[in-house]
């Protein structure tokens, strides 16, 4: 089998599947995304910023909602635009993230 995993699951699913190619751009954006948000955190921490996980966390989920939703619609109303923004929306979201949480943990 030399298909990725996530094509096999997508390939008899009766939604619109993903080209391989979109799957593979999904997972490095999502491992960049990872990354940009564990440098954010561990600068947060090395600031001194107590609070900073607990914002950070609150604004990455309400984040990761929102991606989900967009994943969703995308999948469902079968619209390719809709997997481009997907991709292009995560290292804006990442950086909204980190801002966010750098903003509600705040000087203390």
């Amino acid at each position: 089998m030399n298909t990725p995993i996530f094509y096999e699951l997508f390939r008899n699913h009766p939604l619109h599947a993903p080209s391989a190619r979109t799957l593979a751009s999904m997972l490095a954006l999502g491992l960049a995304l990872a990354g940009v948000w564990a440098l954010l955190l561990g600068w947060g921490i090395g600031l001194g910023i107590d609070n900073f996980a607990m914002y950070f966390g609150w604004t990455a989920l309400l984040m990761t909602i929102l991606l989900v939703a967009l994943f969703l619609g995308a999948t469902l109303l079968r619209m390719e635009a809709i997997w481009l923004a997907f991709l292009l929306a995560l290292p804006l979201l990442t950086s909204l993230t980190g801002c966010l949480a750098l903003v509600g943990a705040g000087p203390e």
